[in-house]
Parts: structure tokens; C-alpha cells; sequence
């Protein structure tokens, strides 16, 4: 019975220990993202002051990416509209008992509240786009106008000339008032009132390079990757041209198979982990230096073989080899695995530089 005891003891103690180290232990994952706008306006006000009946007034908007997006490589181009909504007064908030709206939708079904709203200036702004591309809206529906700004086509900037055509006061118009050009005549009862609109630049799409890229011998964007298997970073561990990464185009590299990693089928492989993103029609792409002994290999998803390239050889030439994986979504291991490597005495260069060099690798 003591020892029945005992062993119950032991039991409690050790349970306590296990509940003790877990209650104080913790790990702590550093997420961070900069959050950034894709485009830049200026001015963010335009003040025509006091104006007269018939005419016609204008000012520059200027809408271009941002810094940031420029130096964004992963994105391309951004499309937006510009809106116009009837402009509350500032600090207006919704009377009691009305329902819950923002005070723009408010004004744009009260008018008359001139309160907390301005009297409408929007029927009478006009919108042009510069017209170089001619890429951006050419005409108006219901006060909203189109733009498109793409780093691709050195487009990266637009300069919109937005109009103001004063209308008259009714019964105030000479014979020349075209309604088509002022727009409607405003009661003469407005005469020294302020008006207002809004302009809304919103952005309704950008379009991206790459889902996801590794750089593969670029320390920093290789980092988050996963990557295991792969030889040093070349050509500046040991030289040589690479295609022309040591010459004339310089770039970073490692090779699937390091001289060092063992002969037979020790170290030909090597595998990053890549985000293939939530939507459809995606590919993987390798770009690959089909070098001058025989590089042939495959590629492998999570073990699963997708493809394989059997090499031209005799020379050195970066190969993109572009693989459908539609049916892929969200984190994914890729590993490339060389299907005739080299070992010492196969070809006379396997010591020092390896075999089978990658540049990088994307989801597009």
C-alpha cells in the first residue's frame, strides 16, 4: 500500500511539473506589413472662390502612383475611377432618428438639408484626362470617369484638367445661355450661397507581377522562404561566368547540387516553400541555367512530381520554364531534384562550382 502511494505521488508531481512548464512558456512570432497607398493626388482641395454666371473655369488634379508602389516590383498598374458625391458641411453629423448612412449618402438624398450640406456643385464639374496614353475615361457616366496608370507602359502619371461651367440664375440669362454647356439655371434665391462637391479617387484594381518570388542567392529575399539543399551563393563564392551572371548581366545564383554535398545521390536537390495565393490560371516560374554539361531535372510540389526538362547542353543559356498550377493554393514546398548530376570526374568543373544554378523562381 506505501508503495502504491508513492507511486501516485510521483505520478501528481510530474503531471504538476509538465502543467508548470507550460503554463510559462511562450512563443512569440513577429508579423509586421507596411501598409501603403498605390497612388498619389495632388492637390487634396481645389478652390474656385467666387465665380460668375457663364463661365468657365479650371484647375489641374494630378493622380500618379505612389513612391511606394514604384518601388514596389511585385505590382504593375492600378485602375481607378473618380467619383463626385454632393459634399456635407465639416462636423455635420446625422440628425436624430435618421438611418445609419455615411452624411455623403445622406446629402445625396437630402439636398435640402442645407444644414449639414452643401448646395450641389457636382452637375457642374466637368472631368478631362490628359489623353497621353490615351489609356484613361473619355467620357462621364452619372459624374464618374475611369483612369488606368501602368509602370509597364511608363504611364505613371495622370494630369486631369477638372471644369467648372458656372451656371445662371433663372430669369437672369442672356440669349446666348446654353444649358448643354452651364447646365440647368439655379433659383435666383441661391444668389451668394457656398457651394460643394467632393471628388472621391478610388482605386477599383491593380495588377500584380508575381504572386510570390524567391531570389534565389539573394540573402534578403530568400529569407522567409525555407530554403534547404543548396550550395553557396555564386559567382561570388567562386567566379566563373554562369551565363553571363559574372559578365555582362550580373546576378545571383546557387546551384541545386554543391561539389561538397556527396557523390551518388547525396545533396541533388534542394526546395524553397513559395505562397501560390488564392486564385485560379497560375504558374511557377524557374528560371534555370541549362549549362554546358547535361542539366536535366524535375520539380516536385509537396513530393508530387509537376515537371520535367531534359537539357540542351553544350553551352549556357537561362532557360524560363513556366509550369500550370492552377489546382495550388497558399504555401507550397518546390523542389528541384537533378535527374542526371554530375559527381568528381564526370565533368572536370563539378569541383568548385556545382551543378544545375537557379536564379530565381515566382508565382505569376
Amino acid at each position: 500500500m506505501k508503495k502504491i502511494l508513492l507511486g501516485l505521488l510521483a505520478v501528481v508531481v510530474v503531471a504538476g511539473g509538465v502543467a508548470g512548464l507550460a503554463a510559462y512558456e511562450a512563443h512569440i512570432i513577429n508579423v509586421t506589413a507596411k501598409i501603403e497607398n498605390a497612388l498619389s493626388v495632388i492637390p487634396d482641395e481645389i478652390m474656385f472662390g467666387t465665380v460668375f454666371p457663364q463661365e468657365q473655369l479650371s484647375r489641374n488634379l494630378n493622380i500618379a502612383l505612389s513612391q511606394s508602389f514604384l518601388e514596389e516590383d511585385r505590382v504593375d498598374d492600378v485602375s481607378y475611377t473618380i467619383k463626385q458625391k454632393p459634399k456635407p458641411k465639416p462636423g455635420a453629423g446625422l440628425p436624430d432618428g435618421a438611418e445609419e448612412t455615411t452624411m455623403h449618402e445622406y446629402c445625396l438624398e437630402n439636398p435640402e438639408d442645407t444644414v449639414r450640406c452643401y448646395y450641389n456643385l457636382c452637375p457642374y464639374l466637368h472631368k478631362t484626362p490628359d489623353g497621353t496614353p490615351a489609356n484613361d475615361g473619355i467620357e462621364e457616366v452619372g459624374g464618374m470617369i475611369a483612369g488606368y496608370l501602368a509602370k509597364s507602359a511608363q504611364d505613371i502619371s495622370d494630369e486631369w484638367v477638372i471644369d467648372l461651367h458656372v451656371p445662371c440664375f433663372a430669369g437672369m440669362c442672356d440669349q446666348t445661355y446654353d444649358e448643354s454647356v452651364y447646365g440647368e439655371p439655379l433659383p435666383v434665391e441661391l444668389e451668394h450661397e457656398e457651394f460643394g462637391c467632393d471628388l472621391w479617387i478610388e482605386v477599383t484594381g491593380v495588377s500584380v507581377n508575381y504572386i510570390d518570388r524567391v531570389d534565389i542567392g539573394n540573402e534578403i529575399s530568400e529569407a522567409g522562404h525555407s530554403l534547404t539543399g543548396w550550395g553557396p551563393i555564386e559567382p561570388d563564392t567562386h567566379g566563373g561566368n554562369w551565363g553571363g551572371c559574372g559578365n555582362t548581366n550580373p546576378c545571383d545564383l546557387r546551384t541545386v547540387y554543391a561539389y561538397n554535398e556527396g557523390t551518388n545521390n547525396e545533396g541533388k536537390d534542394a526546395s524553397f516553400v513559395l505562397d501560390f495565393g488564392m486564385g485560379a490560371s497560375k504558374e511557377l516560374v524557374l528560371r534555370i541555367l541549362d549549362g554546358a554539361d547535361v542539366d536535366d531535372f524535375i520539380v516536385k510540389i509537396d513530393g508530387v512530381q509537376v515537371f520535367s526538362y531534359n537539357a540542351l547542353g553544350g553551352g549556357e543559356n537561362w532557360v524560363e520554364h513556366r509550369i500550370n498550377v492552377s489546382s495550388y493554393n497558399s504555401l507550397h514546398t518546390v523542389r528541384i531534384v537533378t535527374t542526371d548530376y554530375n559527381t568528381p570526374g564526370t565533368w572536370n568543373y563539378f569541383n568548385p562550382y556545382g551543378h544545375l544554378g537557379v536564379d530565381w523562381a515566382e508565382i505569376q
